[in-house]
């Protein structure tokens, strides 16, 4: 059975934030680098308004996975860590967020209007492109898409596309009429 560590972040502001890893040094530096993204929570908000130098980090105590979980859900309310008096999100002992409706409901409206931007779009694509998909994901994606309305004109360029990509594949001439649909 491994160990693992609770750990105590402290900021300048007296706040708190209370967490669970076997390497706590490793931990806060993931914390430090999704502090650079556009995360939002408590915690990467003050990571980003400290100076990364200004946050003390300290273990607290060491012990089985089990024991840390224990423990860490006792500091947690014992200390009072939590949002808004702390950086804490839940409760600890491994809890997950999206149980939580109502965190849940603050995590999806943080995201709502979020747009990715071109640059990210076009890596992503390039990432994705000749990514072979299992059956099982292909079949995920055709029933997230079924029930799906299409206009004519979509539908018609969709069949326009296949029978290009088909012409070049057969290597046969192949001429393109623009139609449209009304």
């Amino acid at each position: 059975m491994g160990l693992c560590s609770v750990y105590e972040l402290s900021f300048p502001n007296g706040k708190k934030y209370i967490g669970i890893s076997s390497n706590p040094r490793k931990r806060w530096s993931y914390h430090c680098y999704n502090a650079t993204t556009k995360k939002k929570t408590a915690l990467y908000d003050a990571i980003r308004f400290y100076v990364k130098e200004q946050v003390r980090l300290r273990t607290l105590l060491v012990g089985t996975i089990e024991y840390a979980k224990e423990m860490e859900v006792k500091i947690i309310s014992k200390f009072g860590t939590q949002v808004p008096r702390g950086y804490n999100i839940n409760p600890g002992g491994d809890y997950s967020p999206c149980v939580d409706p109502m965190i849940a409901a603050k995590q999806a409206a943080s995201l709502t209007g979020f747009r990715h931007s071109e640059k990210t779009k076009n890596q992503m694509s390039a990432v994705a492109l000749g990514k072979p998909k299992s059956a099982e994901h292909r079949q995920n994606i055709s029933k997230g898409r079924s029930g799906m309305k299409f206009s004519d004109q979509h539908r018609l360029n969709v069949m326009m596309s296949c029978a290009i990509t088909w012409a070049i594949k057969a290597e046969r001439p192949f001429s393109i009429l623009e139609r449209k649909v009304s």
